[in-house]
Order: structure tokens, then C-alpha cells, then sequence
């Protein structure tokens, strides 16, 4: 047959596919196929035993569903992974995935329907489609104190949920209070293992900002305030007060006076100003946070007269006086004796450039205008 044929009068020449230039047929079988995973001895054994468990929980004995419950827990909690793939016995337990919630509802014994409840839990947390929440849905119906030992990815995943059923559910006004028995066990999770930003993301989402107070101490402390302080920026009115108002708090409980009437100045709010000046006992601190507000021209009136005129910039060029003794500013200088002097000295004392001709090839090249 000719590879030419006629088409509105032209003729048309067949490209020969790639796999002719090389001489050889193309294989049908390969197209769509996909690349079957190999697995070792170990793998084997390891898929073997998950798929004995998950058939021996459907037995009638409650002893050998509560072994076999025992079994997958330990496997599951032992099992490592890497930050790519999922533990390799939840992978082999996942096919029997919709078989284990079959059986769930045929449990009658409570203690192994709440362990069993637990490890669907943790299969729902590796499905596509989250709209279920199933992992959220099955860990309510489990042991809800037990959270933290299925580790950090699975805390991740059921904090993701809760955030979205909490909205929905204050729409339709139901109760809220077995997600907020989940959240205080999370966010202690979170606040202990350098988690800062997904306790207080998961406290605004459920709207209770108010309790990072009860985990902040000095060493999270100041993660905590940087997050929220870099979260209002981003929030409406007024919820961004109300951020602003617990990192004043944070930062009066760890004794950080200062931090708390800066962000008191960014809230502009008088009377907290004056309440975080007189609670400082020290003179010389409430001095200090005078001298805060009088360069951002914030002017009140404070119970002692001394900080009253640091405020009032009163005896401001007194105060420059007193600190030129210190400074070593109170006589003119010429210019030998400057700091910038022995700056300059100091870059002619560089060793000069090396010749052109040794030169790296970035320095001594033409610029672009020339070359073009």
C-alpha cells in the first residue's frame, strides 16, 4: 500500500513512529500497564500477617479479636516510614479498608468497637477524599484519648478535620464540645513538641485563642508571639484586637514589660498602656517604658511625677547631657580621630586586585551592550 494519499488535491506522507526508526514493534501490552511494585521476603511476611489479623476480626471469640486488635496497634505504632510513603502496614491493611467498617458494626463487645474504631481512624487519615472526615467521625467513636501515640502525621491530619467540622456545625448551631475535648488534647501535643504554629492555627480556628495561655512558658514563648503577631497583620477587624490583647498577656506573664507596651502602643489603647506602667514595680523600667512612649509621642498622665517627665520629654536635653559623659561626645572631634577614619583605613589596607590577565572570567568579562 502507498504512504501517499490524495487530499483535496495534495498528497500527504506517513511519519514513521519512533519506535520504527529503531527497528522495533511497538509492544500493545506496554501502553497503559503500570509498573508492579516488588516486594522482599520480609515484605511478604509482613503483608501476610496484616491479612491473617484483619481476617481474625471477624471472629465470633472476643479473645481473639481483642489479640488481634492488640497486634495491628503495636504493628502500626512500631512501623517507620519515610516522609514520602505511608508505614508498610497500614499500605497492606488499606485494601481490607472498607471490610474492617463492616465488621465494626457487627461488634458488640465496647472495649474492642473503641480499639477497632481507632485503627479505621488512622486508615481514614490515608484516603483521598477528606470531605468524609472519617477519620475525625471514627476517632470520636473510639478511644479519644489515646491521640498522641499514633504520631505526629495522624495529630496533623485529625487537627485538618476539626477545623473543618467546627465551622459547620456552629452554622447549624450543634454542639461543639466533643471537638474541644479533642483540641485540649492536641494542643498540649503540638505546644511540647515544637509545634507552636499548628496549636495556635488550630485554637483560632475553633475560636479559643485564650487557652495557648495555660501552655506558654519561656521557652515557647516568644515562637508563640512572633506567629500570632505575624497572624494579625493578616485578620480583620476585629479579630485582630483580640490577637493583639493575648500577646500583651503572653508577653506580661513571662515578664517581657517592654514587648507588652509595644503592641499595647500598636493597639492604642490608653488605659492598657497605664495599667502595664504602673504594675512595674522598678523605677528605672518604668523610666525605660516612659522613654517608649514619649519617642512615639503617646503622653498620659502616671501616678509618679519622675516618669511624668520622661514622658513629657521635659527634661529631654538634661537627659542627653547626662548621657554624654558616657559616650565620650561631650568635646568636638576632628576628623583624624573618628570612627570613620579608621574605617577607611582599614580598606586601604586591602590587598590590591590582581592583575587583568589573572582576573576570574565573571569580572573580566564585557558588558552585555558591547558584546551584543
Amino acid at each position: 500500500m502507498s504512504d501517499k494519499k490524495a487530499a483535496g488535491g495534495g498528497t500527504e506522507v506517513a511519519k514513521p513512529s519512533p519506535a520504527a526508526k529503531d527497528g522495533k514493534k511497538p509492544d500493545p501490552k506496554k501502553k497503559g500497564e503500570k509498573k508492579e511494585e516488588t516486594l522482599t521476603e520480609e515484605d511478604l511476611r509482613l503483608k501476610g500477617e496484616v491479612e491473617l489479623l484483619a481476617e481474625r476480626l471477624a471472629d465470633p471469640s472476643a479473645g481473639v479479636v481483642k489479640l488481634a486488635l492488640d497486634s495491628l496497634r503495636s504493628q502500626i505504632r512500631t512501623a517507620t516510614a519515610s516522609l514520602t510513603s505511608i508505614p508498610k502496614p497500614i499500605k497492606f491493611l488499606r485494601p481490607h479498608y472498607g471490610k474492617l467498617k463492616e465488621i465494626y458494626e457487627k461488634t458488640t463487645d465496647e472495649a474492642n468497637k473503641k480499639s477497632l474504631a481507632d485503627i479505621i481512624s488512622v486508615l481514614g487519615m490515608t484516603l483521598q477524599d477528606a470531605s468524609k472526615r472519617e477519620c475525625l467521625n471514627y476517632k470520636l467513636k473510639g478511644n479519644t484519648s489515646e491521640i498522641s501515640e499514633w504520631g505526629h502525621e495522624y495529630v496533623r491530619s485529625l487537627a485538618g478535620e476539626i477545623s473543618a467540622e467546627f465551622g459547620p456545625r456552629q452554622e447549624q448551631q450543634q454542639p461543639t464540645a466533643d471537638l474541644l475535648g479533642l483540641v485540649s488534647i492536641i494542643v498540649p501535643f503540638d505546644m511540647s513538641h515544637n509545634a507552636e504554629p499548628a496549636a495556635c492555627d488550630l485554637l483560632m480556628e475553633v475560636e479559643q485563642l485564650e487557652q495557648i495561655l495555660n501552655h506558654v512558658d519561656r521557652t515557647n514563648a516568644q515562637r508563640v508571639c512572633l506567629y500570632l503577631l505575624s497572624c494579625a497583620t493578616y485578620v480583620a477587624e476585629p479579630e485582630d484586637a483580640v490577637i493583639l490583647r493575648i500577646v500583651v498577656r503572653i508577653y506580661r506573664k513571662i515578664g517581657q514589660v517592654a514587648n507588652a507596651l509595644r503592641v499595647a502602643m500598636r493597639l492604642n489603647d490608653q488605659a492598657l498602656i497605664k495599667e502595664i506602667i504602673d504594675s512595674t514595680e522598678d523605677l528605672l523600667v518604668r523610666k525605660q517604658l516612659a522613654f517608649m512612649l514619649a519617642r512615639q509621642a503617646h503622653f498620659l498622665d502616671l501616678k509618679d511625677d519622675s516618669v511624668n517627665e520622661v514622658v513629657n520629654n521635659t527634661k529631654l536635653s538634661e537627659y542627653f547631657l547626662m548621657l554624654a559623659p558616657s559616650s565620650t561626645s561631650q568635646k568636638p572631634r576632628c576628623p583624624r580621630t573618628s570612627t570613620s577614619l579608621t574605617l577607611w583605613r582599614r580598606l586601604v589596607a586591602r590587598p590590591p586586585l590582581p592583575p587583568t590577565s589573572t582576573r576570574p572570567a565573571r569580572t573580566s568579562r564585557a558588558p552585555l551592550s558591547t558584546r551584543l
